[in-house]
């Protein structure tokens, strides 16, 4: 729990509180729109859940072929026999779940 903290303290500056230092223009944009944002919680709050709402809404026009079908037209079936089992066993067992497997609607060989 200290390492990090003294690597921070190793590797950063700290800025000098004597220096005139100016703002980016990034930092003074933001402090303006939380001196905006933070005394009028409720219409922030409020357009937070408008965003939301409309992003959910407009999710349901998002057409087909922005998700495009899977590849995977597969499936597994995890097959488990006790150790030392024969192979012929085995074979013989796989072979009845791919004989059912086979019979179910929309499967192919």
């Amino acid at each position: 729990m200290t390492v990090t903290p003294l690597q921070c303290v190793a590797l950063l500056n700290a800025p000098d509180p004597d220096s005139d230092q100016t703002e980016s223009v990034l930092i003074r944009s933001y402090r303006k729109v939380l001196a905006l944002a933070v005394p009028s919680r409720f219409a922030t709050i409020s357009v937070a859940v408008v965003a939301l709402v409309s992003s959910l809404v407009a999710f349901g026009s998002v057409t087909q072929p922005f998700f495009p079908t899977s590849a995977m037209n597969k499936f597994m079936v995890d097959f488990y026999a006790p150790e030392g089992t024969p192979i012929e066993v085995v074979a013989s067992a796989v072979e009845g779940v791919e004989a059912k497997v086979g019979r179910q609607d929309g499967s192919r060989p």
